[in-house]
């Protein structure tokens, strides 16, 4: 959707979410949104003061002990909104808004290293209170793919329909340790392992895992970026009934997406304003 790389909905979709998590916001914020029917079309900032900042203070002046309620603003993907000057701006924005709050709120943001949000990162007033995690070559995401991969086994034992077919120790250690190998550091190939394998409440999860397994890249592209990824979707999109008609989908897709940025990310950077 277009509307997702502007800043126009910022300040409305983070304080919907906040209400879904403090419920006792919701009246202060719906004054907010009376008082000032035009809200929606002022400027970020004044959207975020009114909509998030105000609204935050006066539950907290009230007695509400917002100490117990720490919470994070997850931003992904600032690199994608409209504007080099737009990103720069929201994230002073943000900055100035809560660095001397006393609520405890967190901001994480998840973008590409863009020279511009470096800079931005590094000013005097951010970089102090600014924890970084590059996600290079120098992060290695296994642990965290076999940690993902071994909850995602053990919830599907219990829940799954066919779960007093499925043996109390499937898979083990060695078949994780193989999925996170073929997951090559990408979630996507084990998120969607792992829906293919729970995907069909009629399929024997172990069944399922074993023609994962058993896929193999075609001749001369095993050393290909993703050789493992290429063959899971290859093989998913294979079994797919009428597959012409997900043919004209993607074809849609492409036709009116065609602004979308497919660039691949190959440095991401994730900062933690704190």
């Amino acid at each position: 959707m277009t509307e997702r790389n502007t800043i126009d909905r910022f300040a409305a979709t983070i304080a919907y979410q906040i209400v879904r998590a403090i419920p006792a916001l919701h009246p202060l914020i719906e004054d907010a949104v009376e008082s000032d029917p035009m809200i929606f079309h002022h400027s970020v900032d004044i959207q975020r003061n009114k909509l998030i900042l105000e609204p935050l203070q006066r539950l907290h002046s009230k007695g509400f002990n917002l100490g117990n309620c720490p919470f994070v603003i997850i931003i992904d993907g600032l690199d994608e909104c409209q504007g080099n000057l737009v990103q720069s701006g929201l994230v002073k924005s943000l900055t100035t808004a809560f660095l001397r709050s006393p609520l405890r709120i967190r901001i994480l943001i998840a973008s590409r290293p863009e020279i511009y949000l470096q800079a931005t990162f590094n000013s005097s007033s951010i970089d102090p209170r600014l924890s970084r995690l590059a996600l290079s070559g120098e992060y290695s995401p296994d642990e965290d793919i076999y940690q993902f991969l071994e909850d995602s086994f053990e919830a599907m034992r219990q829940d799954h329909p066919l779960a007093s077919r499925i043996p109390p120790s499937w898979p083990g250690p060695e078949i994780l340790g193989e999925i996170t190998r073929k997951s090559s550091g990408q979630f996507i190939f084990a998120s969607t392992t792992v829906r293919y394998v729970c995907g069909d409440p009629c399929g024997l999860p172990t069944r399922r895992l074993d023609v994962i397994r058993e896929l193999q890249p075609p001749h001369g592209e095993e050393d290909l970026p993703y050789a493992g990824l290429n063959s899971l979707y290859n093989y998913v999109l294979s079994k797919v009934r009428g597959i012409e008609r997900v043919m004209q989908v993607f074809g849609f897709s492409i036709i009116f997406q065609s602004e979308v940025d497919y660039s691949v990310c190959t440095e991401p950077l994730l900062c933690i304003i704190l």
